[in-house]
């Protein structure tokens, strides 16, 4: 028969015991999430350390309504829904890595611009670091490829590009963008893909890149 310190003593074990297994299920998950990323660096999604990134997406819905406060591009009154975002790493293709090399380090054949216009898609392909054009690029519907607006702050490691699209028309599964140099074909020099995305008249999607040099 146990006495009190006895079983004191027993209960104590068993929550040490439980805390044991925790750690070791939280150790699992641990390597379980570094073995999906080591998994994702070989079709392109994680990025080598040096040139780094993710782009952020988010939409917001637009409601039609004759006594909202908003008007559209298009005139019509309602109001936008808030925005909901997703993120995700992103990809820098092998002729990326060729245009950032010629711009930063060569003085012959020098572009006159940077990888900033946004381009979208509905393609449904993995990419990859060989993909030198967007299948399926959007060239209507308020979805053609943008130039976005650059942010860098002088000592910092990161720049960001970033469109607000607008659509003028029904988009389905919108789920794929590319960064390029020009505003028609040109290098492709970063890619990535979201979760799908409809997007209806008026409706929003703003596309936000964030490239890190470290």
């Amino acid at each position: 028969m146990l006495n009190n310190g006895d079983k004191m003593n027993e209960e104590l074990i068993k929550k040490i015991d439980e805390l044991i297994k925790i750690k070791i299920a939280e150790e699992a998950i641990r390597f379980k999430l570094i073995e999906e990323m080591i998994g994702r660096k070989s079709v392109g999604m994680f990025e080598d350390m040096g040139v780094q990134g993710k782009v952020q997406v988010g939409v917001r819905k637009w409601n039609p309504d004759p006594n909202g406060k908003e008007i559209a591009q298009d005139g019509q009154k309602g109001y936008y829904g808030p925005w909901t975002f997703q993120e995700a790493f992103n990809l820098l293709t092998n002729g990326g890595r060729d245009f950032l090399h010629q711009q930063g380090y060569k003085t012959t054949g020098l572009a006159t611009n940077g990888g900033n216009w946004i381009a979208l898609s509905s393609d449904t392909n993995a990419p990859s670091a060989t993909d030198t054009t967007l299948a399926g690029e959007y060239t209507t519907v308020g979805l053609s490829r943008a130039q976005g607006t650059v942010t860098h702050v002088t000592g910092n490691t990161t720049s960001t590009v970033q469109y607000t699209f607008t659509a003028t028309g029904t988009a389905t599964a919108v789920q794929k963008s590319a960064l390029f140099a020009v505003q028609t074909a040109g290098t492709m020099v970063h890619e990535n893909t979201f979760s799908s995305v409809n997007l209806a008249n008026n409706d929003q999607l703003q596309v936000t890149w964030t490239v890190t040099l470290s």
